[in-house]
């Protein structure tokens, strides 16, 4: 018999008398279970997340207050909306529960309407974010793929180009520590499209490896800019257009006070703009820490030095996973089709955020992912 899906709520509450108001209350839709303590509940939400959590805060050992802080530090749990109950009115309790990441605050006694009421509210708000998020998120996942598709369709010499960027980029990014990668790596990726303008002897100049010009370099920049320019109206690769953006400065504009001076972003720039301009770096070079003062000097004139305490990050792993193996970070190294290959559900060079994973999970839910199939990917090493 076809069962009705019903939301979860999870009830943190030292009274048993309160916990029973509050499962009679919301119980007849949804499914409800209880905590007596905020250590049961952070184990209880972290190994079956519900989609809401109404936690009281005069607890013993653990109040709420720190129970919300803990959820909202987790990242299993931290989008999980939390309403706030207790017998304390005073306005001081109510900022400072909404500011630990609270939703909502109710009140003891309990209004059976306005329990109702406050958790519908909060549930629908919260699906309508799942939603966006999801459809966002594949949103950006096609839009990408189909940059991607347009470089190769329409130069290929230009794919080969992304290609070696966005390697270039995972392993420098790797080696300096700079995260998230895969906004980085896009950068290096869609940094071509911009270059769907150049001229054919201009790039083939750039990937020679011969001398630029000021010309050269002026028209590589003006290039960059357009790519930084398309990317920055689409959702979410705002950081990534920004990469490209900067990556047009001189690095003596950007290294006016040293390296460890620079933001994240702009690191990522200056890594970007020498990985431009150096295709034929050895991959033992790309690995390591010294490509960025051996390039800043070759091809800039600039002495760099870095902190004496830089080390080089694990490289990426391959294997072979299914999807319930992947995590957040895993980049795909081929397709990931629907039964049948009828349609792509995700792409080669794709990178896995939490959204993606939870739009792969409904797939399988609904039949349409082979669940026994496994996938190239390549594994970030924190995540090893």
């Amino acid at each position: 018999m076809f069962k009705t899906f019903r939301e979860s709520i999870l009830v943190v509450d030292d009274v048993e008398e309160n916990v029973d108001i509050l499962v009679e209350m919301l119980n007849v839709n949804y499914e409800v279970s209880a905590a007596m303590d905020g250590e049961t509940a952070l184990k209880a939400a972290n190994d079956n997340p519900p989609h809401m959590i109404l936690l009281d805060i005069m607890m013993p050992k653990m109040d709420g207050f720190e129970v919300c802080r803990r959820l909202k530090a987790n990242a299993v749990t931290q989008k999980i909306p939390v309403i706030f109950i207790s017998a304390i009115e005073d306005y001081d309790s109510k900022v400072k529960a909404l500011s630990f990441g609270g939703v909502d605050y109710i009140c003891k006694p309990f209004n059976l309407s306005e329990v109702r009421a406050r958790v519908d509210t909060h549930l629908e708000l919260a699906r309508i974010r799942r939603e966006l998020e999801e459809t966002l998120s594949q949103t950006l996942t096609g839009t990408i793929q189909m940059l991607s598709d347009i470089l190769s369709m329409l130069n290929h010499e230009l794919f080969s180009t992304a290609s070696r960027l966005r390697t270039g980029m995972r392993a420098q990014c790797n080696v300096h520590g700079l995260a998230p990668t895969w906004s980085f790596e896009l950068a290096g990726m869609l940094l071509p499209v911009g270059m769907l303008a150049m001229s054919p002897a201009l790039l083939k100049k750039l990937n020679s490896g011969a001398t630029l010009s000021n010309d050269d370099i002026y028209h590589l920049d003006n290039n960059s800019e357009l790519s930084a320019q398309l990317l920055a109206r689409i959702p979410r690769l705002e950081e990534t257009a920004e990469v490209i953006r900067l990556s047009k400065l001189k690095p003596r504009e950007l290294l006016a006070d040293g390296w460890t001076s620079l933001n994240k972003t702009m690191k990522a720039a200056v890594l970007l703009r020498l990985l431009r301009e150096s295709p034929n770096v050895p991959h033992e070079l790309l690995d390591s820490t010294a490509f960025l003062p051996t390039q800043m000097q070759k091809l800039y004139g600039i002495q760099l030095a870095l902190p004496q305490n830089t080390t080089i990050s694990k490289p990426y792993q391959l294997a072979k996973l299914r999807v319930d193996q992947m995590k957040e970070g895993t980049i795909l190294l081929e397709d990931i089709y629907g039964k049948g290959k009828l349609s792509k559900l995700a792409g080669e060079g794709f990178v896995l955020t939490t959204a993606s994973m939870v739009l792969l999970s409904r797939y399988s839910e609904y039949g349409e992912l082979d669940m026994t199939k496994t996938y190239r990917v390549s594994v970030p090493a924190e995540l090893i």
